[in-house]
């Protein structure tokens, strides 16, 4: 390397000397590499003149201001800038030493500004080491474990990313980089083995890792408590995701004798009516119950109507009878009337049967109306 690095120099020199001899209004900065702590490889490095091609000497005019940009090598970061005037000791100091001793201009970015031509030629030099760079994470909604911040993370470290957070209700599938597209995705506890992992640069020395969750699913199981579902079943299970509504249900279960539906809603374990519009938030498999109200024995009450002055009849049936059992209701007219229709609630309610006898399945306490009318003959004279 030292043999490569003296002939570099050496050839440099000559083209410094040579152009002193064609112009001097025109100052050269040649660029040559630097070293840190001896840890970084440099050779890749190269300074260019803004708006030029790349070029090892650099010519400097009276008058100018010159920008000079560093083509920074990947996992690299420019500490600093720095030049000194070229002469034949510097060049045999570095040919000795390995490095120039520069005069340092703190000014840690990729492009340098030299205001003014030098009095005399330059060495220029750009400083770098190993980025260093943050990592971040975000939960995006966890509950716990989101890993702390990592700072000033050597480029080449080699490391496990922290382990997965916890969410309630989902299940932890990846870290990506947070708005970064195409998407780049980690496992849990992925080795790092470098910062190229990330795309990072020395313009970009930050990285948000963004946890991304699956939503569980669960089962939810139906309990007719004590009722049975139209099947004759007791218990419907169905599977939901958490963090949406239960939306469908089972179609409500009958209740049992001496009960009556309260609401028709659903409750927990707790006994809490559950609204089955608003999203699961219970994370685990779980059981909703159906809701009943005692209302004893259901009381059915046939009521006889005449229609018209005269006519009668007589109802049987009238009872005290439980949720769910056959009531049979049967109107028997008198000689010189029949029966008409049976209404339910009122003698004016809703015909519910023309049949003298009415059969049907209990559901709730009502009284039925049996109405008569007379009888209408014809007489034929002869």
């Amino acid at each position: 390397m030292e043999e490569i690095m003296k002939k570099w120099l050496v050839t440099v020199l000559a083209t410094v000397i040579s152009a002193n001899v064609l112009g001097a209004e025109r100052r050269f900065l040649t660029v040559v590499p630097s070293w840190v702590d001896g840890n970084v490889d440099t050779k890749t490095v190269r300074i260019e003149e803004v708006g030029l091609p790349h070029g090892s000497d650099l010519p400097f005019y009276d008058g100018e201001t010159k920008t000079y940009h560093a083509l920074v090598p990947e996992g690299h970061d420019v500490t600093m800038w720095s030049y000194e005037e070229y002469s034949q000791a510097n060049l045999l100091n570095a040919i000795e030493n390995g490095h120039f001793k520069y005069t340092k201009v703190t000014d840690p970015v990729d492009e340098f500004v030299w205001a003014s031509m030098p009095a005399e030629n330059q060495f220029l030099a750009v400083h770098l080491d190993w980025l260093k760079y943050d990592l971040k994470y975000d939960g995006n909604g966890a509950t716990s474990g989101t890993p702390a911040e990592r700072t000033n993370i050597v480029y080449t470290n080699s490391y496990n990313l922290a382990a997965k957070p916890v969410r309630t209700g989902y299940s932890f599938q990846k870290w990506i980089i947070s708005g970064q597209t195409p998407e780049v995705a980690f496992a849990d506890s992925a080795r790092i083995t470098d910062g190229g992992a990330f795309g990072l640069t020395y313009t970009n020395k930050s990285v948000t890792l963004k946890a991304q969750w699956k939503a569980n699913e669960y089962n939810v199981t139906f309990d007719a408590n004590g009722g049975k579902f139209s099947d004759g079943t007791t218990c419907k299970t169905r599977k939901y995701t958490y963090g949406q509504a239960y939306g469908s249900t089972p179609a409500y279960p009958d209740p049992p004798g001496g009960f009556l539906p309260d609401g028709n809603c659903w409750t927990n374990a707790q006994g809490q009516v559950v609204d089955l519009t608003q999203p699961v938030l219970v994370s685990a498999n779980h059981t909703l119950y159906a809701k009943w109200k005692w209302v004893g024995a259901l009381r059915i009450d046939a009521v006889k109507h005449s229609d018209e002055t005269g006519a009668e009849g007589a109802v049987t049936g009238s009872g005290s009878y439980s949720y769910g059992a056959t009531c049979n209701l049967q109107a028997t007219a008198n000689p010189g009337s029949h029966f008409v229709k049976w209404t339910k609630g009122a003698t004016g309610g809703a015909s519910v049967s023309t049949d003298a006898v009415y059969s049907f399945v209990v559901k709730e306490a009502a009284t039925y109306y049996a109405h008569f009318a007379l009888n209408v003959y014809t007489v034929t004279f002869k």
